[in-house]
């Protein structure tokens, strides 16, 4: 026969119905259990657990109902369902929300906790009023007293005033050095202090009292230098008034003179302009020469024609020069005007004309007079072909014609190539190329190489490029010092691939070099706490897994033999743990000796059966143990015991040898990258 379960307030709410033989999961998070329901102990428990726990878990219980309680083991928070009707709506207990984000549905008096901003809020009914701190991210802000220790150990009060934990401005009645360093103050003055920290890390300070002064004694400056400049130091623009500085103008528009503002220095795409604005106004340069005890113009900038007068107020050509001229650097002109004669051309010089250096003429030198050459600095070479840089006239130019030669040319020493017949006599010795040599001369190479034969050359026969074919010798090495050390910095001659001869040092080439084939096995007796303590190249024999792609080489020698890994790319390592290495019991060279008579016998090795147990006969295999049992073994005559307790004679024993553990290393090979 079903029971029923009341609610609390059961007047409001009907009771749980629990039918015979039937297990009740689905009206709250318990198990009801009906009459005669068989096996009900360990529901009756995990209801217990489970209030007892008050549902501990990361996601609330299944069919709450109001009033339940539920540990929340994501927060650790205790929360209470205080829904109806079967929806849930899990609030903390005690009314405190501590979370992210502005709790919703909350009760009047509901106190949240915002993590975001480190602020405390309290729930008025309509809405959240903030408790404080007043500033997100609880950073301080605003004025504070504060007591500063100066460098005469003189207590001070001041006034902080902070922004995000930041001193902005400090406000004292007294001027001190502080013992303890404030950041962006040295020293404090009475009155308002502001800090020259640079707040935004962008190399500006920006700090400073944005209001109007009525009185200032000094000013800051940033140019030339951060400074404090006195306020008698500024230029007035209301009176006539001096400065002693420099003045810096920093606009392209410049400077502008005059009641009629006709004059003006400005800047104009990069270029520097003195201009007048007046219609076909001049621009002139005057100075005060101690010789004319008067004003003189020494340059007029004629506005009207365009032309420039040097010593001439009246210039009649576009430069109009009174006096001399001196240039350090060249003088271009641009007139391409041909000369016909002394009177015309783009240069027209009325005296004569002293050059110091070369003199290029691009077309026809006519001299009406004598031409003479070896005056001082002109060198050794009197007359030459053109040369500019590729020698595009040599041997291509004559001295006279066929029809106007010169007479005679008298020369020490002639130095060329004669083509035809040479009329009269030649003397001395003649220095030069020839077609080829009278007699050939044979060339060969000596020291540690083989040239038997080398070859003869005498400019012509043969062509004219010739190879030496030579083979370093095995003297090269034989006929060298011999020493029996070597040093670490001992270098080697090495042939690299697709490089050729290099050379290395002794302690480089054997560095990767393995003295020890991969897959051997040894003792180590350093202490191994770490894998970087295991020696480079090696790998402890554990029985753990390690990739074939990365120690493909100790792959290729043992493979599967000490067990296959998790997946077919791992293999496992031998595993020494507390184990002895014992050798195979039927390890075989396969080789053969000869015996008296010359025949081939076998040389030995094979199963020694030196172990009884066959798994020491198979390469990885294993087996002994640390003790055995005597019990119950017949020694001689008299009572035999049973007993394992203690009591008797036959008890276990340990047979294992002294020992000292050490770590068993085994050869591996460098990882692969």
């Amino acid at each position: 026969m079903a029971y029923s379960v009341n609610f609390t307030n059961s007047i409001n709410k009907n009771p749980i119905v629990i039918d015979d033989n039937s297990r009740n999961t689905v009206d709250t998070s318990l198990t009801f259990i009906g009459r005669n329901e068989a096996s009900y102990g360990q529901a009756i428990a995990e209801n217990f657990l489970h209030v007892l726990e008050n549902f501990a878990n990361v996601t609330p219980p299944n069919n709450p109902i109001e009033g339940q309680v539920w540990f929340d083991s994501v927060t650790n928070r205790l929360k209470i369902n205080d829904s109806t009707a079967g929806s849930a709506n899990w609030r903390p207990a005690g009314g405190v929300h501590v979370e992210a984000v502005q709790p919703t549905n909350p009760l009047t008096g509901d106190v949240w906790v915002d993590t975001t901003n480190n602020q405390l809020y309290i729930y008025t009914g309509a809405a959240f009023q903030l408790v404080g701190p007043n500033f997100a991210g609880g950073l301080k802000a605003g004025a504070q007293a504060e007591e500063v220790v100066d460098t005469q150990n003189i207590t001070h009060t001041v006034i902080k005033n902070y922004v995000a934990d930041k001193v902005v401005t400090i406000i004292s009645k007294d001027q001190f050095i502080p013992r303890q360093k404030i950041e962006g103050f040295v020293e404090l003055y009475p009155g308002i202090n502001i800090s020259f920290t640079d707040f935004d890390n962008n190399g500006i300070v920006l700090n400073k009292l944005h209001a109007t002064a009525t009185r200032a004694d000094a000013l800051n400056v940033t140019q030339p230098a951060i400074e404090t400049v006195n306020a008698n130091n500024f230029i007035r623009s209301d009176i006539t008034d001096t400065m002693n500085g420099q003045l810096f103008v920093r606009n392209d528009g410049g400077v502008t003179v005059g009641s009629n503002q006709i004059f003006n220095l400005e800047i104009a795409s990069n270029n520097a302009v003195i201009k007048n604005n007046s219609l076909d106004g001049n621009i002139d340069f005057k100075v005060f020469p101690e010789s004319d005890r008067d004003v003189v113009t020494v340059m007029r900038v004629d506005g009207r024609n365009k032309r420039i007068g040097i010593n001439q107020v009246s210039p009649t050509v576009a430069l109009d020069v009174t006096g001399s001229g001196h240039f350090t650097q060249n003088l271009q002109l641009s007139a391409t005007d041909t000369s016909t004669s002394t009177a015309t051309g783009a240069l027209i010089v009325a005296g004569g004309a002293g050059i110091a250096e070369n003199l290029f003429v691009g077309g026809n030198a006519n001299f009406q007079g004598h031409i003479q050459v070896g005056e001082t600095g002109s060198g050794t070479v009197a007359i030459q072909p053109t040369d500019n840089g590729t020698q595009a006239f040599d041997k291509s130019l004559d001295i006279g014609t066929t029809n106007n030669s010169f007479r005679n040319v008298y020369s020490e020493t002639f130095t060329g190539r004669l083509v035809g017949s040479v009329v009269g006599d030649v003397f001395g010795n003649i220095n030069g190329t020839a077609d080829r040599l009278v007699a050939s001369t044979v060339f060969k190479i000596g020291g540690h190489v083989a040239d038997s034969t080398g070859f003869s050359f005498d400019g012509q026969t043969g062509g004219t490029t010739k190879t030496f074919d030579v083979t370093l010798t095995q003297d090269a090495i034989s006929d060298q010092t011999q020493v029996t050390d070597n040093e670490n910095d001992d270098e080697l001659l090495i042939v690299r691939s697709g490089q050729g001869l290099k050379r290395t040092k002794r302690s480089n080439f054997f560095a990767g070099a393995s003295l020890v084939p991969i897959g051997a096995i040894m003792p180590y007796a350093g202490p191994i706490t770490a894998f970087a303590d295991i020696p480079s190249g090696y790998l402890l024999c554990d029985g753990s897994e390690v990739a074939q792609g990365i120690y493909p080489d100790l792959f290729d020698v043992i493979a599967f033999t000490y067990g296959a890994g998790v997946n077919p790319s791992t293999f496992k390592l031998p595993d020494l743990r507390g184990r002895f290495p014992l050798g195979l019991d039927n390890m075989d060279n396969g080789t053969t000796v000869n015996d008296v008579s010359g025949s081939a016998v076998d040389a030995g090795g094979g199963t020694a059966n030196r172990v009884t147990n066959t798994s020491a006969r198979s390469l990885g295999g294993s087996g002994g143990v640390e003790q055995i049992d005597t019990t119950n073994v017949a020694f001689g005559s008299g009572t035999q015991y049973t007993d394992t307790t203690g009591n008797g004679p036959y008890q276990n024993q340990n047979v294992m040898n002294p020992y000292l553990a050490l770590s068993y290393i085994i050869r591996a090979g460098e990882p692969a990258a």
